[in-house]
């Protein structure tokens, strides 16, 4: 739902459009991406985390030896390229890298994680643009505890995305978007797959030059399929059905000013053996979720906070004594925009 340098790692053409360097102080990650003439654009990231990895971790920490589920697959960089091979056609690739190991006596583990997608930009911001991405996915998982030597069943998937920039009139565009995602990987001989599809569409509005508000709304589906030979399958099914976005921007001087607003509905189903029966689960949740920011903008360079909300409430340290320590921001990232090539 929002044009900005974020978009880069699923949709690699649109790396044409933000060379930027940023780090973000408060995840430890950052990197560059580099504009090399006029046509063509180089990225590399370190440490990046993603939903896919915060996924695979998760399924680690919850399953095989005591070695093995100690593992915290790390982001370790990201590659990216892309190229205007015309006003009207971009091509990009990007490529990422996740590893850990452990190795305690003879007991080995790993988890491998790669993601590789090439995408595609056509058209142009006054007639349309049509974002699109196909991407890759390999896992690799080994839990060797002599004298079993365990390997993952599976370990392939794919994830593709599209959305279109449809330009409705000057300072206004709708941003209809879809996505799909099959990720399988397990510790044999068990054997998951888990799919994902998304579907939303959102507007992007410039009412004026120092003003700009997103609205959009989304739903989601989730399936995740556990497969064991000496038991039956589980599977646990989550809808996001829907959420709605609302945000804003006010620039005053060297002064960004913003607000946010998001409204999350999540239908979920999960499935438990108990005693060699299924036992069905269902859950509805809906949660609202508020952010207020600041950033602050000098010349190419632009410091980004989000606003630490016990700041607000309890005061700094040394009066309220926060849990989060008193700093008034709870995330801090800093951009630095090299000569743009939007458009």
């Amino acid at each position: 739902m929002l044009l900005d340098n974020s978009n880069i790692f699923i949709y690699p053409a649109s790396a044409v459009e933000w060379p930027h360097f940023a780090v973000s102080l408060f995840e430890n990650w950052g990197g560059a991406l580099f504009p090399i003439g006029e046509r063509q654009v180089f990225g590399l990231f370190f440490n990046r985390p993603t939903p896919q990895l915060k996924h695979l971790n998760a399924y680690i920490q919850s399953t095989g030896s005591d070695v093995f589920s100690q593992l915290d697959t790390r982001p370790w960089f990201d590659l990216s390229y892309a190229r205007t091979l015309r006003s009207t056609l971009v091509l990009g690739t990007s490529a990422s890298l996740a590893y850990d190991r452990r190795d305690i006596g003879q007991t080995a583990s790993s988890a491998l994680s790669v993601d590789w997608r090439v995408g595609l930009r056509l058209g142009s911001p006054t007639t349309g643009v049509l974002d699109f991405s196909l991407g890759l996915l390999a896992r690799r998982l080994q839990d060797d505890t002599p004298p079993v030597r365990n390997r993952q069943t599976g370990g392939d998937g794919f994830n593709i995305a599209t959305r279109y920039r449809w330009p409705l009139q000057p300072g206004l565009t709708l941003l209809p978007f879809a996505s799909y995602e099959r990720d399988t990987f397990a510790l044999a001989p068990k054997t998951r797959s888990k799919h994902s599809a998304q579907l939303g569409i959102g507007i992007e509005m410039r009412p004026t030059p120092s003003v700009l508000v997103i609205a959009g709304v989304e739903t989601r589906m989730i399936r995740d399929q556990a497969l064991s030979p000496t038991q039956a399958t589980l599977e646990d099914q989550a809808l996001l059905a829907p959420t709605w976005v609302a945000a804003g921007q006010a620039q005053i001087g060297s002064l960004l000013f913003r607000l946010a607003l998001r409204q999350e509905n999540w239908l979920t189903k999960t499935q438990q053996l108990q005693s060699g029966q299924i036992l069905e689960q269902r859950h509805f949740d809906s949660m609202l979720q508020t952010t207020l920011g600041l950033g602050i903008e000098l010349g190419p360079v632009l410091l980004d906070g989000l606003f630490e909300r016990d700041f607000f409430r309890d005061g700094p340290y040394f009066i309220g004594g926060s849990r989060h320590g008193g700093g008034i921001f709870s995330q801090l990232g800093i951009t630095y925009h090299f000569a743009s090539q939007r458009g």
